[in-house]
């Protein structure tokens, strides 16, 4: 038996599915924070002359081993992104635009730190697959040099016989472009205002005037207006007026090249609200309602330099992605994990809270998390330090299946289990006396070091499949036989 497992011996084991590359790297867009040194840095590369910024741009594209075209792409998305900064940006040609670009853009090694929190979720797309087969994402942070972390996407194929197959090399890491005319909504962006404390006379005023949908260049023009309008709150404007610019940067959408290889893709956050990068990305695929196609959602973390912010991405074809600032008294909670199916029309999830204990969560917007309700809480020596879901809840004969990261004696991390009601996943129908997963002790000989902060698992056919990581530089996937596992949790007895 593996020294990590204590319930049962893995049926299989894949190593080395991943492995870091310091190699790979994408063109990320950097802003200063600071707005005169934003606009000094504008300034000084409008005043220079058409020759020196032919000539400086020659040298990037030689620097850069004549990848000419990517570096294009690159600078015109970072420079989408400080346009509106930019006195008469759209007046400018297009070189200094690229140059201006330039300005603002860095190589980043998504992996020259180490590869963490890997994650499995169902393809929507299971077609042209051989008899028995499974395919899937893979989804892993990314660290690179400085620590920004960065998400990365991965296509898999599991076989009839429990073979994985990576598909795609991943040799040409690409970015995501920022959606110039993506729309924000009026009510969710008024409700983030009062969460931050901004709920004022003037913040109202100011959403009275937009529409129900409105651009980042609307809430500009009105911005705008309303504070030439007014004096009465000026004080207030200020500071609501900064806070709603670092909202429009945290609620955006991105796309990726629709022919680029799925594996290829880099996830990377967009301006100052996301400076920290992106990570602990818990996908699940809800399934269609009424027609609809099936969507991706998941909550993750990014960081603004300060504090983490749970996020909400949602996609419906993992080329063009949604991304928003999650709401309401419960959406800060310690990593949350979303159901794949919706109960009586409204949303489910599972997430920790500052007890340690996990709670679920109902809401019938996906942004919008109000209350919480506990579920769970640690009961074990080995999660007795705290638990946190590590994966979206799995459909399973015998009821919704949940994984959990725990924390316990002498800080060692467990994978622990537990069965909910199939209507009902606020009543627990069992939970494993022993973590199904466990890191060994350090004292151990020659014991490698497993981080066990899964953030998504995977049944296929019959067995569990959970991703770990070893070292931080190797992904491998455990694979349990789940009659085995269901059986012990529907024996197990619950306190």
């Amino acid at each position: 038996m593996n020294s990590f497992f204590q319930v049962s011996s893995a049926a299989a084991i894949s190593r080395g599915v991943l492995r870091a590359n310091p190699a790979r790297s994408v063109t990320r867009c950097v802003v200063p924070e600071d707005r005169a040194s934003f606009q000094r840095i504008i300034k000084w590369a409008c005043a220079l002359s058409e020759e020196e910024v032919e000539e400086r741009l020659k040298y990037l594209r030689g620097h850069f081993g004549g990848r000419g075209n990517t570096m294009n792409a690159a600078w015109k998305r970072s420079y989408s992104q400080v346009a509106l900064h930019a006195e008469n940006g759209s007046g400018l040609p297009e070189q200094r635009k690229l140059y201006i670009g330039s300005l603002f853009s860095q190589e980043f090694p998504t992996e020259s730190g180490g590869l963490l929190n890997p994650g499995l979720c169902v393809h929507a797309d299971q077609s042209r697959l051989t008899a028995g087969s499974t395919r899937f994402l893979l989804v892993v942070d990314g660290l690179g040099g400085d620590r920004t972390s960065s998400m990365i996407f991965r296509e898999a194929v599991i076989d009839s016989d429990y073979h994985i197959h990576l598909h795609g090399s991943g040799c040409r890491p690409n970015g995501a472009e920022p959606v110039t005319n993506a729309v924000m909504s009026r009510g969710l962006i008024f409700r983030q205002l009062h969460d931050l404390g901004f709920d004022n006379a003037w913040t109202r005023g100011l959403m009275q005037s937009l529409r129900d949908e409105f651009t980042r260049a609307d809430l500009e023009s009105a911005m705008g207006t309303a504070s030439g309008a007014t004096r009465t709150f000026s004080n207030d404007s200020k500071a609501s007026m900064k806070c709603l610019r670092w909202l429009a940067g945290a609620n955006y959408e991105i796309e990726f090249d629709p022919l680029s290889d799925l594996s290829d893709r880099v996830l990377l956050p967009l301006g100052v609200a996301g400076a920290g990068g992106l990570h602990k990305g818990c996908f699940t695929l809800l399934t269609a309602a009424d027609g609809d196609q099936p969507v991706y959602l998941a909550a993750c973390t990014s960081c603004n330099g300060y504090r983490d912010l749970p996020l909400l991405l949602e996609s419906r074809d993992l080329v063009n992605f949604k991304v928003s600032l999650l709401s309401g008294g419960a959406s800060r909670s310690h990593g949350m994990a979303i159901f794949p199916q919706r109960f009586a029309g409204r949303h489910a999830a599972i997430c920790g809270r500052s007890d340690d204990s996990l709670y679920l969560m109902y809401s019938k917007n996906p942004g919008i998390w109000e209350t919480a309700f506990p579920v769970k809480s640690p009961e074990e020596p080995w999660e007795a330090l705290g638990i946190q879901p590590c994966g979206a809840p799995m459909a399973t004969v015998a009821g919704w299946l949940v994984l959990y990261r725990a924390c316990g004696e002498m800080g060692r991390e467990a994978i622990g289990a537990m069965l909910l009601h199939r209507d009902d996943p606020s009543k627990i129908l069992g939970a494993l006396k022993q973590p199904l997963m466990e890191s060994p002790s350090s004292s151990a000989a020659n014991a490698l070091s497993v981080a066990l902060q899964s953030y998504g698992a995977l049944i296929h056919r019959e067995r569990l499949l959970v991703a770990y990581t070893v070292q931080g530089r190797e992904i491998e996937i455990a694979q349990f036989e789940l009659d085995s596992l269901l059986s012990m949790l529907v024996e197990s007895e619950v306190q």
